[in-house]
């Protein structure tokens, strides 16, 4: 299953090999339908990692924007996290191990 998993990751662009330093442990997490999804431990990183000077908006900031608008859209990302660029001098500290 992981084995497949990291497969596609490779043949899809999503993931390439590293020589980094950085490395974090894979974690195998059942869903809700039986399957599993691949996810990565990233709490020692965080541990060391300088914390977001751009913090998520408020909701009722969001909602006062959104006050005189008239038309919204959804989307939804399959795999969505793995669909997020990561700067290239960042890269380094995402690689994994299994």
């Amino acid at each position: 299953m992981l084995k497949e998993q990291i497969s596609q990751m490779l043949q899809l662009g999503i993931i390439v090999p590293s020589t980094s330093e950085w490395a974090s442990p894979v974690v195998m997490v059942e869903k809700k339908d039986g399957n599993y999804r691949l996810a990565i431990n990233y709490r020692a990183d965080n541990a060391v990692t300088k914390q977001s000077n751009y913090p998520i908006p408020l909701i009722q900031s969001i909602l006062h924007f959104m006050y005189d608008s008239q038309v919204f859209s959804t989307f939804d990302l399959k795999s969505g996290f793995w669909q997020s660029a990561i700067h290239p001098d960042d890269q380094q500290k995402t690689a994994f191990v299994c």
